[in-house]
This record gives C-alpha cells, sequence and structure tokens, in this order.
C-alpha cells in the first residue's frame, strides 16, 4: 500500500472543518526540531512514522479545536509547543494512523509521540531507513499557515 496525499486530506479536511492544501515537498531532517509520531501494528512492531516540523505540528494542534492562530504561532516562535498544544497535537497524530489506512491495514495504533527528540529511538531510524512508501507534503491550514510533514510506512 502507498501512502497518499488524498489519504491525509480525507482525514484532515473533516477533522478541521476546512479544505486544506496539499501539495508535494522534500523530506524532513529528523536533527531539525521536529515531533515525531510513531506507530505499531498488532504485535508492537513499529511500522509506520510521521514527522512534522513545528509549524505543521502548533497549526495541526491549534486547528482541531479551533485555537487562536496566535497560540500556534507563539509556540512556533518560542521553539516550546505549549501543553494544550502537546495535547492536541497527540489526537491529531492518533487519528493520523488513518493516513497509512487504505482499510486492509492490520491493526495499527499510535505508540507514542516524541517532540524534538534529539536521538531518534532506533525503532523509529529503522522506519525512516526501511520505509517501503513515503510521502513528503507541505500542508496550508486555511486560517493558520502551512508545514511540512513527512510520513514513512515499512
Amino acid at each position: 500500500m502507498a501512502i497518499e496525499s488524498r489519504m491525509v486530506k480525507k482525514t484532515l479536511d473533516p477533522l478541521f472543518g476546512k479544505d486544506i492544501g496539499v501539495k508535494d515537498s522534500e523530506p524532513l531532517d529528523t536533527s531539525d526540531k521536529v515531533v515525531i509520531g510513531s506507530y505499531v501494528d498488532g504485535e508492537g512492531n513499529t511500522v509506520g512514522t510521521v514527522v512534522m516540523d513545528y509549524s505543521c505540528a502548533c497549526y495541526t494542534a491549534a486547528a482541531l479545536s479551533m485555537m487562536p492562530a496566535d497560540v500556534a504561532e507563539e509556540s512556533i516562535k518560542s521553539g516550546e509547543i505549549e501543553d494544550s498544544l502537546r495535547e492536541n497535537l497527540y489526537e491529531v497524530l492518533n487519528i493520523g494512523v488513518s493516513f497509512f489506512s487504505d482499510g486492509t491495514t492490520p491493526d495499527m495504533r499510535i505508540k507514542e509521540m516524541l517532540v524534538s527528540p534529539g536521538e531518534v529511538p532506533s525503532d523509529v531510524q529503522n522506519v525512516l531507513k526501511n520505509a517501503y512508501t513515503d510521502l513528503h507534503i507541505e500542508m496550508d491550514i486555511p486560517g493558520y499557515g502551512t508545514g511540512s510533514s513527512s510520513l514513512y510506512l515499512v
């Protein structure tokens, strides 16, 4: 199964109540300030990863509960994602299992969310290195802003 931008859009449009823009982008560098969501299969093996830059992370988190855009922008500026945004972001990533699902994906769930992890865990590194499909996109969330995300699946 390939990861497709239409699956991201199909998941996020109704979640945010907005028609988000999605276009191809470059892969994100995990040594930058990023948020990483890792996903496991029914046996506990890490099989998927979402990497978001801080803009994408903060804007999607704010859009989830219609927080003002300045809350997201302040976190982006400070380089620290505030607690209310973290909670929303975890929920976005939790729902993000749908990014990988075409209805045939075996039991998959979020394992963890890492904010600027520094050292990327070995199970996540394995997914990044050995992904058989990946997607790199820039998302434009109306009323908030743009950010980039990279998705990987083994």
